[in-house]
């Protein structure tokens, strides 16, 4: 949702390794998880692919079933997803959308909107991962060579491990933003066609039709590393 600059993030690196040879040696996965998917970052889903994609209220149900089917909470499959995203300009996102697309549109942020485009500039670049590493929504840069590179396929393989070991399937990546803690992004109706508007609220503002949607790392003032919402998201569906 803003431009971020490039990191240069050693640790993040090392996070992956670390986490990689820690599922090596932690409990054998669940049945039934899902099946392992050819990473692909630089890949997009078409308009038909991204009109399946589950609305809000969906995404959350299935979201809180898989939680309670692998008899996990949230928290303690945060805890895991904060250690690997910690260091990093990604956020966890609940992979969900509100409108549907015509052939040739894509979404598309542009100073706090967000609404399907046709247009095909570069400075048009992925801004939500699936999973599979394929794009989902973008947003509109004016110096794309100012943003992170996209979560390389070793930060995937992490990530899917993580959520494969509990049958999760409803999370993505996301470009970070930020505030978290006190003030999070709420994003809503807009006034134009298939339009949804970001604005930056208090946290005691946030209404009650407006679900987190997207988690980022912080340390509380406990010394204790949890993920926090950074943007949350009104049912419109």
């Amino acid at each position: 949702m803003v431009d971020i600059d490039v990191y240069n993030t050693p640790s993040a690196v090392d996070a992956i390794t670390f986490l990689a040879k820690e599922l090596a040696f932690a409990a054998p996965t669940r049945p039934n998880q899902p099946k392992k998917v050819l990473l692909s970052a630089n890949g997009t889903i078409d308009f038909e692919h991204y009109n399946k994609l589950p609305l809000l209220n969906v995404a959350i149900n299935s979201f809180n079933q898989q939680l309670a089917a692998a008899y996990i909470d949230r928290d303690a499959l945060f805890s895991q997803l904060a250690q690997l995203f910690y260091g990093t300009p990604y956020a966890v996102s609940l992979i969900h959308r509100h409108f549907l697309l015509n052939s040739g549109e894509r979404m598309v942020e542009n100073n706090r909107s967000v609404k399907p485009s046709f247009d095909s500039s570069p400075n048009i670049v992925p801004q939500i991962w699936l999973r599979t590493g394929q794009a989902i929504e973008f947003q509109y840069i004016s110096d794309p060579s100012t943003i992170a590179q996209p979560p390389s396929p070793a930060f995937f393989s992490t990530f899917n491990s993580i959520l494969d070991r509990y049958g999760v399937d409803v999370l993505g990546i996301s470009y970070r933003t930020d505030p978290g803690r006190c003030y999070t992004y709420l994003e809503e109706d807009g006034p134009g066609d298939r339009e949804r508007v970001v604005v930056l609220i208090g946290q005691e503002l946030v209404p009650c039709n407006a679900p987190e949607v997207t988690w980022i790392p912080m340390y509380t003032e406990n010394h204790r590393l949890i993920m926090v919402a950074c943007c949350n998201c009104t049912v419109n569906c």
